[in-house]
């Protein structure tokens, strides 16, 4: 193997993933708007839970699953050499094992959804419907603005068929009888609407960027999901490395936290959602406290950690156990690096893989057992999966030894730490709230554009996501990795030290520096949030001022008192400056 193979291989992997994300990313783009415009409104929030939820159980599943596959040998179904398990520093699981069936279970899936129509049966008449409502509302509002002389009982009976059409859940979406047979036959008469061209790109593009709530909580949802791709990308591996976790357990923990936790506040947000129905302004004063709540719960995170390591050569002399606090740097690790020294240099080491072996007796690493000047070895539990290593020249003479000289086990020592249950329980309560936010800002990022530019927008938005959220965010948490790595594997096909894997990390800084950086996210999360609440706020407040304004002019018209047909005219105006022009409160 070469670098050359090994570039090839992961411009390989790189096409896979972008196909991978190709096929994905329609369903999450269209499935809502087609929740959206198919389903009764007051019913939206729980079809759209069930649509996130699955989304957030297929992760879960997959580092279950990868759990499984991980356990079994990269050359599966061959047999893993003697002497390399899975607790083993290089031990290498069956990756690949989990895209053969997941692709075959997604195709099995993809086939019956071409079966669904472009739009389902009578979605078309209400349609019609909704719009003839909302052409009668403001016509009704016209007529009422321009004159004072209507009888009063005929304009309150007009505004209480305007009222019920302006509501957030409309009778016509909650009615489960089919719209009558007139309805059905004027739009099957309509012609089909301008399909879309790409010159209508700019027009929208300017019509959302203009919109400063749409701009606002599609940049909040960028943040919360860069959060969102460093715990899914990385989580498993700082439980790995931070507390000393195998691979496979990481992920069966991940998983177990990652399911219940995002299930749970998906369903939370959406049943908030149908219960309350709240306004935009509401929606945002929501998302400002569970930003600001899993903010607080962040910076716990960074108190869950575990001391480095004591490695020989590294941040320990040989045999005697490293000093409290005194660790190696990521900028002076290759300097301090020190492996072959007297004790072992009659063993000629040279450039071993990393095989760590511990020293009970000072609680100190070796890189290898011959690192530790080992002569000899034997099974302590009588298979070859773990083994004693006698006569170590550099390893401390014990007290009442029962083997014959210095001695040391198989595996790295591990220090006492006791943080990995606050780190879960907090990792919990984090995605949970993080999950409970999904549903209001999917919904608000409906209601605050047109129907005619939902699917757009979410295009866009899911753009944003990609452009600023996805790609980037595993770029710079990986290299907050890199930058604290203390030592590498010395096996690397390339001559090039960094491309080959790290083997332990800088305990005392990376937890600060990868919460750090969570934390900031989550602060600029919360700023947008911000930002989302004052912009509903004001929308809301030139509403009910145009309101007022016209108020003062029909009283002007009446004389100076308010009469029956303006009360009624402002209640009118009042209740619309409450819903978009789908009849959704919005304000």
């Amino acid at each position: 193997m070469n670098c050359q193979v090994q570039d090839s291989a992961l411009l390989i992997l790189c096409l896979s993933f972008g196909l991978i994300g190709l096929g994905a990313s329609p369903v999450y783009i269209l499935a809502p708007t087609y929740l959206w415009d198919n389903v009764p409104q007051k019913s939206y929030p729980l079809y759209a839970a069930s649509l996130h939820i699955t989304s957030a159980l297929g992760p879960a599943c997959g580092f279950l699953g990868g759990a499984v596959f991980l356990s079994l040998y990269v050359n599966f179904p061959s047999s893993a050499p003697d002497g390399l398990t899975t607790s083993h520093p290089l031990w290498t699981g069956a990756w690949w094992l989990g895209f053969v069936i997941f692709a075959g279970l997604a195709l099995l899936v993809a086939v019956p959804l071409l079966a669904f129509p472009t739009v389902m049966p009578h979605t078309a008449a209400k349609r019609l419907q909704k719009q003839q409502q909302q052409q009668q509302q403001q016509q009704q509002q016209k007529a009422q603005r321009s004159t004072s002389s209507l009888d009063a009982d005929e304009l309150t009976r007009n505004s209480s068929t305007t009222n019920s059409d302006a509501a957030i859940v409309s009778s016509t979406n909650d009615d489960d009888e089919e719209p009558n047979s007139s309805l059905d036959q004027s739009a099957a008469s309509l012609s089909p609407a301008e399909k879309p061209h790409i010159r209508d790109i700019p027009a929208g593009l300017k019509r959302l960027f203009k919109n400063a709530l749409w701009l606002f909580i599609s940049l909040l949802i960028v943040a919360e999901q860069s959060v969102v791709q460093a715990f899914v990308a990385y989580v498993n591996k700082y439980m790995q490395k931070s507390f000393n976790i195998p691979v496979t357990q990481s992920s069966i923990i991940t998983g177990a936290l990652v399911i219940p936790s995002a299930v749970i506040g998906i369903g939370a947000g959406a049943l908030i959602m149908r219960r309350y129905r709240p306004s935009n302004k509401s929606v945002s004063l929501l998302m400002m406290g569970l930003c600001a709540a899993t903010t607080l719960l962040t910076i716990g995170l960074a108190f869950c950690t575990c001391p480095n390591v004591s490695m020989a050569g590294l941040n320990a002399q040989y045999g005697i156990p490293a000093t409290s606090g005194a660790a190696a740097s990521s900028s002076t690790a290759a300097a301090q690096l020190q492996l072959n020294v007297s004790c072992n240099a009659a063993c000629h080491c040279g450039s071993l893989s990393y095989d760590p072996a511990c020293d009970a007796l000072t609680g100190t690493t070796y890189f290898t057992p011959c690192h530790a000047g080992c002569q000899s070895k034997q099974s302590s539990t009588g298979s070859s999966d773990s083994w004693n290593y006698t006569d170590c020249s550099c390893v401390p003479i014990a007290t009442n030894a029962s083997l014959p000289g210095g001695y040391v086990t198989g595996g790295k020592c591990t220090a006492a730490c006791y943080t990995f249950g606050p780190f879960c329980a907090l990792l919990f309560i984090i995605v949970l709230l993080t999950a409970c936010g999904y549903e209001p800002s999917h919904i608000l990022t409906l209601s605050c554009v047109s129907e005619s530019d939902s699917s757009f927008a979410l295009g866009i938005q899911n753009i944003l996501q990609r452009l600023l959220a996805f790609i980037p965010a595993p770029i710079y948490f990986g290299s907050l990795f890199d930058f604290n790595c203390l030592m590498r594997s010395s096996d690397s096909a390339c001559s090039n030290a960094d491309a080959s894997a790290c083997m332990e990390y800088d305990l005392t800084r990376l937890p600060y520096m990868w919460i750090g950086v969570i934390l900031g996210l989550k602060v600029v999360g919360f700023l947008f949030a911000s930002a989302c609440f004052l912009v509903s706020r004001a929308s809301r407040a030139v509403d009910l001022l145009d309101v007022a304004a016209d108020a003062t002019v029909a009283m002007e018209k009446d004389g100076g008192a308010m009469s029956a047909s303006t009360k009624t005219a402002v209640q009118i105006g009042a209740y619309s400056s409450k819903t978009d022009v789908d009849g959704n409160h919005v304000a």
